[in-house]
């Protein structure tokens, strides 16, 4: 039972999703959510940065970015450009196109949130001169310098850290490996960049691992043929069906109707990656059990665990998976 099917078909649908998304948000007028619902500006055809700036002081790209960053308020002043960022101004006018085609899709909504903290990793935290004050003669009331700011961190520790720590790290890695002409002209691009790329490689691993998990979790359904003997006639159709079953199961999940979350820079391709993969370890350690081809029980269950809690730092209700201990 071959992997080369649902990695087809993963990879095959977020590239169609993401030309869906591109070109639906090129016909259709963004609905406007209100100021108080924060968007990721990716600089690409902005007029109010220097074009040739890459990286603003105070974002993750910013070899003093945590300096610059404790000394800034927000909403007070747009950064500048880090002094030693500036790029070229030698660009392919093709390739910027294309990149101004394809990433501000991936930047809405909850995606602002997580490309946000991906940028500037203090985006969490007030400033230290962001206390509540007590104004003298005013008998208690309180007045906050800078509670625009304070909401919007706050607001920030609903998003978990595991997605912009990983979006971060990949843009890092893709700024080594990548010659810098063929990368987005800003950090802000690169990151968008770099949630595409990491959702597809981490939505091909949860459709891999839901077909693993399909697979082993009905063949410890049936009664597996002795290790050593042929199968019938009858095992051989009955695997048949169930490698049939598996790939309509990841059929329906890279095509069901949520999959622009899966392709945005949103944290649902990594976490059901790696809740997917904890479930794989523990169906295939059941099976391998049931077959006498391994004792180690608690190894799976170390390996499973593992893995659902970094899920738990993805997405809060990953601390569901835990369920799992109790149920098998």
């Amino acid at each position: 039972m071959g992997r080369s099917h649902p990695v087809q078909l993963a990879i095959a649908s977020r590239l169609v999703m993401l030309l869906c998304m591109s070109v639906s948000d090129r016909l259709l007028p963004d609905f406007l959510p209100g100021d108080d619902v924060l968007q990721f500006d990716l600089r690409l055809d902005n007029d109010r940065t220097p074009v040739a700036c890459f990286c603003l002081e105070g974002h993750a790209c910013d070899p003093k970015w945590a300096t610059r960053r404790l000394g800034m308020r927000s909403g007070v002043d747009p950064p500048s450009c880090a002094g030693e960022q500036h790029q070229s101004t030698r660009r392919w006018w093709l390739l910027d196109k294309f990149y101004s085609f394809v990433l501000p899709p991936v930047t809405k909504w909850d995606a602002a949130r997580f490309l946000t903290l991906s940028a500037d990793p203090l985006a969490r935290q007030p400033p230290p001169d962001n206390r509540t004050i007590l104004n003298p003669g005013d008998e208690g009331e309180c007045d906050s310098p800078d509670e625009s700011f304070f909401d919007l961190s706050e607001q920030a520790h609903a998003f978990f850290p595991l997605l912009p720590l990983v979006i971060r790290g990949g843009a890092a890695l893709l700024r080594w490996l990548v010659p810098q002409i063929l990368l987005p002209k800003t950090y802000e691009g690169t990151l968008a960049l770099t949630a595409i790329l990491m959702n597809m490689v981490a939505f091909t691993v949860a459709a891999v691992s839901l077909h693993n998990l399909t697979v082993y979790n009905l063949l410890a359904v049936d009664h597996p043929p002795d290790k050593g003997r042929k199968p019938n006639t009858e095992e051989k159709r009955r695997s048949n069906d169930i490698d049939m079953f598996a790939r309509r199961t990841c059929q329906m999940f890279c095509f069901n109707p949520a999959g622009v979350f899966f392709t945005a820079a949103y944290s649902e391709s990594l976490f059901s990656a790696l809740t997917f993969t904890g479930h794989a370890i523990i169906a295939r350690g059941r099976y391998r059990i049931m077959t006498i081809q391994t004792k180690r029980k608690r190894s799976f269950w170390i390996a499973a665990a593992l893995v659902w809690g970094l899920a738990s730092c993805a997405r809060s209700n990953g601390l569901f998976a835990s369920v799992w201990i109790l149920l098998v």
